[in-house]
Order: C-alpha cells, then structure tokens, then sequence
C-alpha cells in the first residue's frame, strides 16, 4: 500500500483547496449591495413617505448579509433582524427609525418619532402603510433597493391643479430606469406612480391600478436635480407638477 500514501495526501489537499474556494464564493463581503455570509457591508433601500400633510425621503438599512430579496441556501438568514433607517420630511429635520425586518415573511416594521411604518417586499420593491401619533396622520411608503447599477434617488415635490382640482404632494424615486412613487391630494386621497425614465431625462407615469392615459409626464434637470411636467388623471383634474432631489 505504500506506493499510494502520496496519492492520497495530494487528493485531500486538494479536496481542502476545493472546500476552501467555495466557501469563498459563497461570500461577497465587500459588496454592499449583495452580502456575503457576514462582514461589514449593509444593504440599503431608498424611497419615499407621503400623505395628506407630509411628505418626505425614507431611508432603510439592512445588517450585513440580510437581502430584502428571496432568500437561498441552508445558511440564509431566516430569523428577523434588527434594522435601522431615516425619515426626512419636507422642510422638517430628520427622523432617526429602527425595528426589524423579517427576511421569511419579508415584513418590516420601523418607528421613530412618533411614526410607525409597516410593510413587505414584494417583486422588488417594499410598500407599506405609516400612522403617525400623537399628532394623527397616515399615509403610505415604497422603498427599492440599491444597487451598482441603479443607485436611486428620491425627489419630493407638489402638484397643482390649474382646473379647479385638488393639489397635493408628489414624491417618487428614480431607480435606474424605472420610476416608483405617490401623490396625495389635500383630503387624503392617494395615486400610485409608476413609470419610467427614457434618455437620462423623460419621466412618464401611470397609475398601475388603474391603468390608461398617461397620467403624468416631465423633465428631469440634472444640472440641479430638479424635476418638473403635467398631469391629468382623466378624471377632469390636470395641472403642474414640481419636486427636486430629498
């Protein structure tokens, strides 16, 4: 048997070479946007918050190694962790969040001066619901996640009816392409926005549950992050619409 002890020592060494490498392909801890099996790197959603009264950028921060996204492999995290994130209202200071994040049933809650938001991931993208007390208020949030290829950016802004119509708030955030937000009248009535951004610079939206006409359209100045068009809703309200960079 002799003849064979070098044969065998060389095949466990590269068996250990073989484990080794694939356990270093199964992190990507210096990535950020897509963490490995621990180390430093977080993940972060960007989005907005609106209602009737209030509006303003939402900020959501991940520990290392959590994704908002499905979760694979035996070694995911399938318990919910502690999570932290900002809200910034228009014109008012920043809010400090934290709370969990429930990778399993992708749930997020977050609360922080006086604001308590809830929600779920779903189809890349975390919508949900705020209340706000003492002070009463409610409204509802999207957040998307961040990535080297489509880092968003939030835009907070206000709509105006020039026939007669109710005005309201405009927040939406620019992934990539795509377009994500809401708009609030005065009296609480909420539209989803969604739509897209052609040529680095036109903005189109539509209201995805109720499908038609474009609902809005606009320009994106990048020389000072300020965004601006029209809208009409089909429904006899049409007027300007205006935000910039939150």
């Amino acid at each position: 048997m002799a003849p064979y002890r070098r044969s065998d020592r060389t095949l466990l060494a590269g068996g250990v070479l073989l484990l080794a490498f694939a356990l270093t392909a199964c992190s990507n801890d210096n990535n950020p946007y897509s963490p490995g099996g621990g180390g430093n790197g977080t993940t972060t959603l960007v989005g907005v918050a609106a209602g009737a009264s209030v509006g303003g950028s939402l900020t959501l921060i991940l520990p290392a190694g959590t994704s908002p996204g499905p979760t694979a492999g035996p070694f995911s995290s399938r318990v919910a962790v502690n999570v932290s994130g900002t809200f910034a209202p228009t014109g008012a200071a920043a809010i400090p969040l934290g709370g969990t994040y429930d990778p399993s049933t992708k749930g997020l809650s977050l609360t922080g001066g006086g604001y308590t938001f809830t929600g779920t991931y779903f189809s890349s993208v975390l919508r949900g619901n705020w209340v706000r007390a003492p002070s009463p208020a409610t409204g509802t949030f999207v957040l998307v996640l961040a990535t080297p290829s489509s880092s968003p950016h939030a835009y907070c802004g206000r709509f105006t009816s020039t026939s007669g119509g109710e005005g309201g708030i405009f927040d939406f955030v620019i992934h990539g392409a795509t377009v994500d937000g809401i708009a609030y009248t005065s009296s609480g009535t909420e539209t989803r926005l969604q739509g897209t951004l052609g040529g680095g610079t036109a903005i189109t939206l539509i209201n995805p549950l109720n499908p038609g006409p474009f609902l809005a359209t606009g320009t994106l100045n990048t020389s000072d992050n300020t965004v601006s068009g029209t809208y009409d809703d089909g429904a006899g309200n049409s007027g300007n619409w205006v935000a910039e960079g939150c």
